[in-house]
């Protein structure tokens, strides 16, 4: 008899691990909160080159040469100057301009990305976006009703449902998985 209880209570307690497991997995990744001085100290802090504050929520940072930087927030205007390495928006509802990046990755939803210079690689998570950029290499699209529009790009990627893409001529390759998507030239 206490076997048989033991057996159960161990059982319970294996599934509630389980969902606990699963569950985690569940949250995005910038809704983590992340200790900036733990093991990320070898990247430069996004923050330390943004303006004051002016009370409306925007932020501007300035990237050094090559640097690498994360911005995000939600419902805010971002501005990011300089030539970064990468850099990384996450949010929600964001108007982002971001000067010249090597490689852009954009998380989150309705987030508005005006990237003004030519790109190595751009990839996008989430849903109803709109990104506009010069020309890419490569672009990846994982998501629904996202909108990319370039001047020129190498390869495409799309991943998902009623997404498009419009540029200049056509692509140098394009692998669409997706339901609905369209791409289209000028």
């Amino acid at each position: 008899m206490r076997t048989a209880r033991t057996a159960r209570t161990l059982t319970a307690v294996a599934g509630a691990a389980t969902l606990l497991v699963m569950l985690a997995g569940c949250v995005p990744v910038w809704m983590v909160d992340r200790d900036d001085s733990s093991d990320r100290d070898d990247r430069p802090a996004a923050s330390s080159d943004a303006r004051p504050n002016d009370g409306s929520g925007d932020q501007a940072f300035a990237c050094a040469d090559g640097e690498d930087i994360e911005v995000g927030g939600d419902a805010i205007d971002i501005d990011v100057t300089g030539s970064c390495a990468s850099v990384t928006v996450r949010g929600n509802a964001l108007d982002v301009e971001i000067a010249s990046a090597g490689s852009v990755l954009v998380e989150g939803q309705q987030i508005d990305l005006d990237l003004q210079s030519d790109a190595a690689s751009l990839v996008v998570r989430g849903n109803a976006n709109e990104i506009d950029a010069e020309a890419l290499d490569s672009a990846e699209i994982t998501g629904d009703s996202n909108d990319l529009d370039a001047g020129r790009i190498g390869s495409l990627v799309l991943v998902g449902t009623k997404n498009t893409v419009e540029s200049d001529g056509a692509p140098g390759s394009v692998n669409d998985t997706g339901i609905d998507n369209r791409v289209e030239t000028r």
